[in-house]
């Protein structure tokens, strides 16, 4: 860009540009889990839960259930897409005798470019949906989605992810990719 405002302001001529070349590695595909390894973790981060000692861990590692339960049902990415979700997020619309739950996705990695991009969520989403919906009864549309009880946002999800993995000895695994390996929603 830098040569062709040179050119576009002759300062330059364009033969003088020279010929740049992009040598980098080719992109790759994340990695993603197989529907037994997401099983073993989903079963490891229930044993985590249930073993909990202090409140504070049993609801981060409850928040992160329905987090990798919403990943997995909807294919949106971990990270900022998921955190910046808010209730009035969540669209709820009829389809004859079908209930279809879509998600406006508002900030991202492509949004920039893209703009806002409406998700159309599978079936099983209404299962983390209803156990969100169930710990925060007063909830506020602007209210996020995926915060701790006390409503308070919390930098655990990603570790406690990591100590999963490494108890359900999945962390060296060669289809996984660290912190959240689940790209792609489970058929």
């Amino acid at each position: 860009m830098v040569f062709k405002a040179a050119v576009e302001n002759q300062w330059m001529l364009s033969v003088q540009v020279p010929v740049l070349s992009n040598k980098g590695e080719q992109g790759a595909r994340r990695a993603a889990f197989s529907e037994v390894e997401y099983e073993k973790v989903v079963e490891t981060l229930e044993n985590m839960r249930d073993n909990s000692r202090k409140k504070k861990t049993r609801q981060i590692r409850e928040l992160l259930l329905d987090y990798a339960d919403v990943v997995i049902n909807t294919g949106i990415r971990p990270g900022t897409e998921m955190e910046e979700l808010t209730w009035s997020d969540i669209l709820m619309t009829r389809q004859e005798h079908q209930v279809i739950f879509k998600i406006k996705v508002r900030k991202g990695k492509t949004t920039k470019h893209t703009g806002t991009r409406t998700i159309v969520c599978k079936d099983e989403f209404v299962f983390p949906l209803m156990n969100l919906m169930e710990r925060f009864p007063n909830r506020r549309p602007s209210d996020k989605i995926f915060v701790l009880a006390d409503g308070s946002s919390t930098n655990e999800l990603g570790r406690t992810f990591v100590s999963a993995l490494e108890e359900a000895e999945l962390k060296t695994s060669p289809d996984s990719f660290q912190p959240f390996p689940f790209r792609e929603p489970i058929h």
